[in-house]
């Protein structure tokens, strides 16, 4: 089965992640403008519910909608070969990406909310000549995550929160075959897998609350597995095969406090985990080619983030924020698929309340990579040594309506 029309309707176009691994960490413009240390414990908007179903039960709102967009604006992407002092700029570029999130109460004391996210993606593309053609050309993966939650109150502090991921993943991957006589007439070729699957994983949230002015929460989105299937095609051959590749989106475990100092500040604070540790090799299942498993030996990943919020008055509302976070592979495992390294990101944002049931919010992230991207040579692989440069800027808008 093929989601390609689902998939343009809601992810608009491929996108780099940007982000530790694969991982598109930025949903909700609102705990965008903290770069995050919102996430699940502050806002007026539906779109915090990725991070925490239950905080939809904290607005004041019986119904919300919100609709976003944010463009991937890729300030400089290049890497240097170290061999020919070749660069090449060209294998990311601006795109755009969309989600949407909807709540309901059910009552006073609980809600059900649906958010449609790209939790997880990535996407370069190399000339199919270049240097690292047979270790990678083309890498694109794209998922769009439907996360349907029940919330309740319990008591006068707590909100529980529960319900299914339903995560359709869809992904390509190609390279080019060594010259192995071992691999006949397909040697030399470019290889290229072209597969999708839909997996099923689970959302818990509980949010407690000791004060008016103090909020915690605790959120856990499991992992899932997919087994993209689909076609395994040579270029010039009449080699076609129906193969698999295993896949996982991994747990992922966010913290958060935000405590309310008066009417016009708030402060931010949010740590998350991430077990990178599942993707440890890939390889291609069902291939008529000898192919051997790609080691990849990610590591866990952890990010955190401080931020503020300001009410300046009832039209506008004003964010910011810091955040680091680690990388998932160091420079002996990195691979021209995951251009990863530890980063630091600026947040800023704003919402303009448009009406009584109309908010609009903006907010800008800019990403700065920490040390060397570097890749180690490895002729058995075909990885070239050289080294990356990157830098890139995130905008994030979305028009929330109450009613």
């Amino acid at each position: 089965m093929k989601l390609s029309i689902v998939f343009l309707a809601l992810t608009f176009l491929s996108m780099q992640a940007w982000s530790a691994g694969y991982q598109l960490r930025y949903q909700g413009a609102e705990s965008m403008g903290t770069s995050f240390a919102s996430q699940g414990t502050f806002g007026d908007s539906v779109s915090n519910i990725y991070y925490n179903p239950g905080i939809f039960l904290k607005q004041s709102s019986n119904q919300a909608l919100s609709l976003e967009v944010m463009p991937i604006i890729p300030f400089k992407a290049e890497f240097t070969s170290e061999a020919s002092g070749t660069t090449y700029d060209d294998f990311a570029s601006t795109t755009v990406t969309g989600a949407l999130y909807y709540g309901i109460r059910l009552g006073n004391d609980s809600a059900i909310t649906l958010a449609v996210t790209t939790p997880w993606a990535t996407n370069t593309e190399y000339p199919d000549t270049w240097e690292g053609q047979f270790a990678a050309i083309k890498t694109e993966l794209q998922t769009i995550n439907i996360q349907p939650v029940f919330s309740k109150i319990l008591g006068t502090k707590w909100i529980v929160s529960a319900g299914p991921q339903i995560q359709l993943a869809q992904g390509v991957l190609s390279s080019r075959l060594p010259p192995n006589p071992a691999l006949g007439p397909a040697a030399g070729q470019v290889l290229e897998l072209d597969g999708d699957h839909v997996g099923v994983g689970a959302v818990v949230a509980a949010t407690y609350m000791p004060s008016e002015h103090l909020v915690f929460n605790l959120t856990y989105n499991s992992q899932i597995k997919h087994e993209l299937e689909g076609d395994l095609s040579v270029a010039g051959n009449n080699i076609t095969n129906e193969a698999t590749a295993e896949l996982y989106t991994p747990d992922v475990i966010n913290l958060g406090v935000s405590h309310t100092y008066n009417e016009f500040w708030t402060s931010h604070l949010s740590f998350s985990y991430t077990t990178w540790n599942l993707f440890d090799e890939f390889q291609i299942e069902n291939s008529p080619l000898p192919l051997p498993a790609v080691p990849q030996n990610w590591q866990d990943t952890f990010f955190v983030a401080i931020g503020a919020t300001h009410t300046h008055n009832k039209n506008w509302t004003f964010r910011g924020g810091l955040s680091y976070e680690t990388s998932a592979v160091e420079n002996e495992d990195r691979t021209p698929r995951t251009q990863d390294s530890d980063r630091i990101a600026l947040g800023a944002g704003a919402s303009y309340t448009l009406s009584n049931s109309l908010k609009l919010d903006m907010a800008y992230n800019h990403i700065l990579y920490l040390g060397d991207i570097d890749l180690v040579g490895n002729a058995a692989t075909g990885t070239p040594a050289g080294s990356y440069d990157n830098s890139v800027g995130l905008v994030r808008v979305g028009l929330n309506y109450a009613f």
